[in-house]
């Protein structure tokens, strides 16, 4: 996080930057207790400030003190190893392990992400709408055509996204996730801009990402 005297002066009156519970609305953030401020860096990250500064999820410092923020306990870990050990991951390490007795000097990786950005300005863009979820759902996994490799949105929050996404290490995070991006964008946004008359922009997506490594 930045320091205090470094932050706009948006984000110094807002009720986000100051508290270390979870305030978003989103479920993902909240079950695995990821610290919503992430998702104010990296919407720092990507603009000038503090003048020229817009965040759509500003809150003021105005609210009261609770009705905005929830305490989770830290069931991360169990909540990871639910999500992300799929038929397929495990199909893959049982042929590696074979291969690898076969053969001692066989060697094998596979990557596994957690990766996370906003929407442009943290607009929040996404309605709640099974319907639009599932068409969400198919574009994102069919956004990446290469072998040995996975992406699956876990989360579509109002103003970002969590996706989880598997692969070999011949293919950077950097490169996934643009490519991941520039797959997606013009298709939501069509979506969008029919679903629930958003303005047309340019951009969907923020350029900043969070990526973690997963077990």
């Amino acid at each position: 996080m930045n320091f205090k005297e470094d932050l706009p002066d948006k984000c110094l009156l807002c009720f986000k930057t100051d508290r270390e519970d979870i305030i978003s609305n989103c479920q993902f953030c909240q079950d695995l207790t990821f610290p919503e401020l992430h998702l104010c860096d990296l919407n720092m990250a990507v603009q000038a400030f503090p003048n020229e500064f817009v965040c759509h999820a500003f809150q003021p410092m105005l609210k009261i003190v609770g009705s905005g923020t929830k305490t989770v306990p830290d069931r991360a870990d169990n909540k990871k190893e639910e999500l992300f050990l799929s038929d397929k991951t495990n199909y893959h390490i049982a042929l590696h392990l074979q291969k690898l007795g076969r053969d001692p000097d066989f060697i094998f990786s596979v990557l596994k992400y957690h990766i996370t950005w906003n929407v442009f300005q943290r607009e929040k863009a996404f309605p709640e709408s099974p319907e639009l979820m599932e068409s969400i759902l198919e574009i994102f996994k069919s956004s990446i055509h290469r072998a040995n490799t996975i992406v699956l949105p876990l989360w579509i929050a109002a103003d970002h996204v969590h996706v989880y996404v598997e692969t070999s290490s011949k293919i950077s995070v950097e490169a996934i996730t643009r490519k991941i991006k520039k797959a997606t964008e013009r298709k939501l946004m069509r979506i969008l801009n029919d679903m629930n008359g958003r303005k047309s922009k340019t951009s969907l997506w923020d350029d900043a990402y969070f990526a973690e490594t997963v077990s």
